[in-house]
């Protein structure tokens, strides 16, 4: 019996791998951000029972893909929808009721039967600012869906333009951790050297995202003894000696993007959480 349940364990975990392992693919060939948050939704088809995404213009969130209800031009105003509000103010996956009052009045009529079911939001983050919100009803597997967001919120930060830096640093990952760019600034560096740093940092957050998405249980146990890096040493391992090989080697004033990453995604911006073992940034 034991034996079974363990198989059993092992299959759903396997399962759970690869859906996540195809998502995170899929993702990665998506080169606007429309057909990221599309992906998004269709994706979670057999996880929930309705999804949507809604991304914001100025301070209304606009319905931009909908699967399991009718909708077109649905426009929810933050101010009516208190679940809506309070991913905007904490920035923090929401769990509430699909009521007007928590929705917005547009919201739930639209969605029908579940009006009165749970329902879940969360928030895709680009640069410190809720860019779009998924929301879903039925949720199964909140767990690897809220990965999946975070996945696609870090992909939404290489495809949506930003002014580049002048001076302090060529791409900024994370207010907390400095780089030191060895060129006096971005626009001295040949165009084929600013597509190897680009590369680079997708690389590293493509990297740190298919870490948190495979192997979620080893990253919350390793945060809780404060050793990451023992939790997750071969993963790690691999992802730092493909970004020495495919990165610093080729560019002498290269950055290290994927310990920023690592700390800034992985750890919460305490490296400390990183474990006493963690080598730190390439050399």
């Amino acid at each position: 019996m034991q034996e079974t349940i363990a198989n059993a364990r092992a299959e759903a975990k396997r399962e759970f791998s690869e859906t996540g392992n195809q998502f995170v693919r899929r993702l990665r060939t998506t080169t606007n951000v429309e057909d990221a948050l599309k992906l998004l939704v269709e994706a979670s088809a057999p996880l929930c029972k309705l999804s949507a995404t809604f991304n914001f213009l100025g301070t209304e969130a606009r319905l931009r893909f909908a699967r399991g209800f009718a909708a077109s031009d649905l426009v929810v105003n933050p101010a009516e929808a208190a679940a809506f509000l309070s991913v905007l103010d904490t920035k923090d996956p929401v769990i509430a009721l699909g009521t007007a009052p928590e929705v917005s009045p547009i919201l739930s009529e639209a969605i029908g039967g579940h009006a009165g079911s749970k329902i879940h939001l969360y928030p895709l983050v680009v640069r410190d600012a809720v860019h779009a919100i998924f929301f879903a009803a039925g949720l199964e597997q909140p767990a690897a869906v809220e990965l999946w967001c975070e996945a696609t919120a870090m992909h939404l930060q290489g495809l949506i333009a930003k002014p580049q830096p002048k001076v302090e640093g060529l791409i900024s990952l994370a207010a907390s951790a400095e780089l030191k760019p060895t060129a006096a600034s971005w626009e001295a560096l040949p165009p084929r050297e600013q597509q190897l740093h680009l590369r680079a940092q997708r690389m590293a957050r493509v990297a740190v995202a298919e870490m948190r998405l495979n192997f979620a249980p080893d990253l919350r146990a390793g945060r809780e003894r404060s050793d990451i890096y023992g939790a997750l040493r071969t993963e790690i391992d691999r992802a730092r000696n493909a970004f020495r090989k495919d990165f610093f080697s080729s560019t002498p004033g290269m950055l290290d993007y994927l310990n920023v990453e690592l700390i800034r995604t992985l750890a919460t911006d305490d490296e400390r959480l990183m474990g006493p073992d963690y080598p730190g940034p390439l050399v």
